[in-house]
């Protein structure tokens, strides 16, 4: 019974192992997200995107972005970032918006790194609820009811006001051990026509609009 007792608390221990590294760059996504601030990626390693789609000079629409992307599923992937012989990645996804742009920060298991486990996700899912716990408790976030498939957890929450950009934030948890399927992320929604800004890879304005519109 002990030797069992002790396997399960060196199996608890390791699974948590996984939560600082994610927490830490999660918080950069909140921070750059919520504060409209560009991404810290001090301490980080920049990883070229997975080669999915074909890189383009110019997007599929008539804005002309200032820097080479890589066009995915319509989605734009400028910059990953993650920290040598981790277990986590991040992605800042700037789709192109009326004011600018809007951004996606998420954090994915790295490319190199092993599938979580179902003591590594429900580590990570506990440390969420506690984040969204103290979000929630300082009154500037709200719970949010997600939908999620069968085998899957979807937990998040909503910025209480839409940030400086004038965006609706949500945040959230996916995870589906089954499949080895984990992504959090912090999101400026789409639906209000009016949000957006400068980038958040360079503090700049990142799509330069033709005169004429």
């Amino acid at each position: 019974m002990t030797s069992v007792l002790l396997t399960l608390l060196l199996a608890n221990a390791a699974a948590a192992d996984v939560v600082p590294g994610w927490r830490d760059l999660y918080e950069r996504c909140e921070t750059a997200v919520v504060a409209d601030m560009p991404f810290d990626a001090t301490g980080l390693a920049s990883r070229p995107p997975p080669v999915v789609g074909e890189v383009v000079e110019q997007a599929p629409f008539r804005d002309r972005i200032d820097y080479r992307t890589l066009a995915t599923s319509g989605r734009i992937v400028p910059a990953i970032w993650g920290v040598e012989g981790g277990r986590f990645e991040v992605e800042l996804l700037e789709y192109p918006a009326r004011n600018g742009t809007r951004a996606i920060c998420e954090v994915v298991v790295a490319r190199d790194a092993s599938a979580l486990d179902d003591a590594e996700a429900e580590a990570l899912l506990v440390a969420f609820d506690d984040l969204v716990g103290d979000r929630l408790a300082d009154g500037d976030w709200r719970d949010l009811d997600l939908d999620a498939g069968v085998g899957t957890t979807r937990t998040g929450m909503q910025l209480a006001a839409p940030n400086s950009r004038g965006c609706i934030v949500t945040a959230s948890m996916t995870v589906d051990p089954a499949d080895g399927y984990f992504r959090s992320s912090v999101a400026e929604a789409a639906g209000d026509p009016g949000c957006g800004g400068q980038s958040l890879l360079t503090g700049r304005r990142a799509l330069q609009r033709k005169a004429t519109e």
